[in-house]
């Protein structure tokens, strides 16, 4: 558990994040939003003391190294908020579950575009320390809900149409037939044209002579050396002669 803070009266940015998961460089980060915090504003020393009381619980007093020890940014070092003017600070503040969104007494369960980028809200946050073995020393912020307060310019991107914006439209829905939907008319020009003998695959077509290069085998062609004299090439050795035999009688 950690030390939870309802933070009065902020804008918000980037809240597409409240209702489907956000990446960043590729990995998911869950659902959130991004809090922007006016110049002066009364809660920003709560914030620091809600830090100061979570590093104390978690390593009394320590020095130890953090990868982030601060939850509270400068709003000028991201060029996402050119647009304020004076020293306002962002916090984001993230959940891997989905955080309520309310208007009013009604919960918000989708982006309908009550609740934009750039409106106020009131947040309720939880801000904790961590001490992990593989993602360091950190001072993490959990997004808790928000409720919607008032309206401001949006930021651009961060609006979406309402359902009210269309009340003044008398073109409602005109659903034809089912088998009956109109399709346009299609141009004899978009039609695919029969294929044409002359589109074939480039090139000639294969001639005879187009052979494997070489010539035939000519029986000339033989293997090196001459034809086997088996007076010649008998087994080398020793000559055995041949004695004539006689007849006793001679």
């Amino acid at each position: 558990m950690g030390t939870k803070v309802k933070l009065k009266d902020v804008r918000t940015s980037f809240v597409n994040d409240l209702w489907e998961k956000g990446e960043f460089q590729g990995r998911p980060t869950g659902y959130g939003v991004t809090l922007l915090i006016p110049p002066n504003h009364p809660q920003i020393k709560e914030i620091d003391d809600a830090v100061a009381a979570e590093k104390q619980a978690v390593w009394g007093g320590k020095k130890v190294r953090m990868i982030r020890d601060d939850p509270l940014h400068p709003c000028d070092e991201k060029e996402d908020f050119d647009m304020l003017d004076g020293d306002w600070l962002y916090i984001r503040a993230n959940n891997k579950n989905k955080p309520t969104a309310f208007y009013g007494d009604e919960l918000v369960e989708t982006n309908d575009g009550r609740i934009y980028s750039g409106c106020w809200v009131d947040a309720i946050i939880e801000i904790y320390a961590q001490a992990h073995k593989s993602y360091g020393n950190n001072i993490n912020v959990s997004l808790l809900g928000v409720k919607f307060r008032r309206d401001d310019e949006a930021f651009a991107g961060g609006r979406t149409a309402s359902r009210e914006d269309f009340e003044d439209d008398d073109d409602g829905p005109r659903r034809s037939p089912r088998g009956t939907r109109r399709e346009y008319e299609r141009d004899p020009r978009d039609a695919p044209r029969e294929r044409d003998p002359r589109d074939a695959p480039r090139g000639r077509e294969r001639d005879p002579r187009d052979a494997p290069r070489g010539r035939e085998r000519d029986p000339r062609d033989a293997p090196r050396g001459r034809e086997r004299d088996e007076r010649l090439d008998a087994p080398r050795g020793r000559h055995t002669p041949q004695h004539d035999t006689y007849d006793a009688d001679d």
